[in-house]
């Protein structure tokens, strides 16, 4: 009998199960416990985490820190970042000495950059049943704020139709502008080049003596640029450069309406100054014809890091400001944000340039020992006559019959060559000076400045407007504006460039 009963004991499998239960719960209590015990590690280094994030950028952009530049300056800048991250550990609810907080903050008078970091422990409740009494871990943190070197050029449309209340609307929008560009201490990383264009753009002579320029006469400093120098930001100073010769169209009586625009309203180049830059636009007046495209190019070669020896020229001079050695930077620094701001309201008009075999056998060009304001002498000699019969006896002009006697006679405030003589003159149609236009400024996006275009005043669908449109940096960089709300378009694209100086 106890053999049967036993044996039937240990046959019975009930208790077995009941120990498996047991044992399974018992592990997965363990197990839910070192979850909790995980869960609070990470709830702490969450907040740890928190702490730091929101201190490093505090501390960062401090702006005290912005403006130091001394050594004293900087220390202290250092020190309240320090204190500051350290502040908001506190706020956290952590003792920065007990965490073992490090703060490594980097000034410099352009960007600020802070790292921190610190331990952190938990002591576990489940874990420890396995021989793990505390989980450890590490929270960092790093942020920069950056104040961006700024390369901007202003490119302004000053042809004869800005007349009137447009080009007062743009001394005012453009004075502004370039005061709030500059206000406080943004002139110490902030360069603007004004660039006022109508049938030519004017350079100076202290920047032509950079490039291989063959200057004819005083009165003005522009280039007769050829198509492949629109597919380029560059503009080599090797390559011989032509200059514009001194001529206007022979029915204007005023002396002012040259088609290159005389040195008194030539570029501004890399200027810090609110001073000079408000002074030259408000010297800036409405005359001749438009080419936008040559404005756009001066524009953006004065922003391209080949423009280097000019700046190194043109501090050497005097000209400019010694802060902007070493400008304009690569186009991949970080460091640095490019902008070009165009404003026209028409379309490009053709384009005459003298031809370069007429320079000297025609006498258009002014003695280079000519100063300026002085009166050259286009009047041709007799053996040139007497050469060139058909050429000068058969000039007939527009508005009607006169010979070469006639010039002689009566020359055009004794200042110009007629336009009219098409033996003198190359002329450029607005077709290509619109697929120049496009081809500059497809090189400057490609080389990553970034242009904001304004068409003023432009009827919708217009060629003016399209060219504007399609030069833009995109759909949003265009601003097509009425004739009041000139200074509106230039406040918003103000503002744009002022959020893209600060890089979290």
């Amino acid at each position: 009998m106890k053999t049967n009963l036993f044996s039937e004991f240990r046959k019975d499998e009930g208790g077995g199960i009941l120990a498996f239960y047991l044992v399974m719960f018992i592990t997965m209590m363990i197990g839910g416990g070192m979850a909790i015990d995980f869960i609070r590690h990470e709830i702490k280094r969450e907040a740890m985490q928190d702490a730091l994030d929101r201190g490093v950028l505090a501390a960062a952009g401090n702006a005290k820190a912005a403006s130091a530049t001394s050594t004293a300056e900087i220390a202290a800048a250092e020190a309240a970042a320090i204190a500051t991250v350290r502040s908001y550990i506190e706020v956290s609810g952590f003792n920065p000495d007990a965490h073992g907080v490090t703060v490594t903050p980097t000034i410099t008078p352009f960007s600020q950059r802070v790292d921190a970091d610190a331990d952190f422990s938990v002591d576990t409740f489940f874990l420890s049943l396995t021989g793990i009494d505390t989980l450890a871990g590490v929270a960092a943190a790093g942020a920069t704020v950056s104040v961006s070197k700024i390369e901007l050029s202003l490119i302004v449309d000053i042809s004869g139709s800005m007349g009137g209340t447009k080009i007062e609307n743009l001394r005012t929008a453009a004075t502004t502008f370039v005061t709030d560009m500059l206000d406080g201490d943004r002139s110490d990383f902030t360069s603007i080049s004004l660039v006022p264009f109508s049938g030519q753009t004017s350079a100076t002579p202290e920047m032509m003596t950079s490039y291989n320029y063959s200057r004819w006469h005083n009165f003005s400093s522009c280039v007769d640029f050829d198509g492949s120098d629109y597919t380029s930001t560059t503009l080599s100073t090797l390559t011989p450069l032509a200059q514009t010769q001194h001529f206007a169209p022979e029915w204007i009586s005023d002396a002012d309406s040259d088609w290159c625009p005389r040195s008194d309203i030539s570029i501004v180049p890399y200027s810090n100054s609110i001073v000079d830059l408000s002074a030259a636009i408000g010297n800036l007046r409405a005359t001749g014809m438009t080419a936008g495209q040559v404005g756009m190019k001066w524009g953006i070669t004065l922003l391209d890091e080949s423009s280097q020896p000019l700046v190194t020229s043109l501090i050497t001079q005097n000209e400019i400001d010694p802060v902007f050695a070493g400008r304009p930077a690569a186009a991949d620094d970080d460091e640095t944000l490019k902008f070009a701001i165009m404003m026209t309201d028409g379309d490009n008009t053709p384009q005459y340039n003298v031809k370069s075999d007429m320079y000297l056998t025609y006498e258009v060009i002014l003695d280079a020992n000519k100063d300026v304001g002085e009166s050259p002498n286009y009047h041709a000699p007799e053996n040139v006559i007497a050469d060139n019969g058909d050429d000068f006896d058969d000039w007939e002009l527009s508005t009607g019959q006169r010979t070469a006697g006639y010039w002689d006679a009566n020359p055009p405030n004794s200042n110009y060559v007629p336009w009219s003589f098409s033996h003198l003159f190359v002329r450029v149609n607005p077709t290509t000076e619109n697929t120049r236009m496009q081809d500059i400024c497809t090189a400057a996006k490609d080389s990553g400045i970034v242009i904001f275009t304004i068409g003023y005043d432009v009827s919708v669908g217009s060629t003016a407007y399209n060219q504007m449109r399609s030069c833009a940096s995109s759909i949003g960089h265009f601003y097509p504006v009425e004739t009041t709300d000139l200074s509106a378009a230039f406040a918003s694209i103000q503002q744009a460039i002022q959020k893209l100086k600060l890089v979290n």
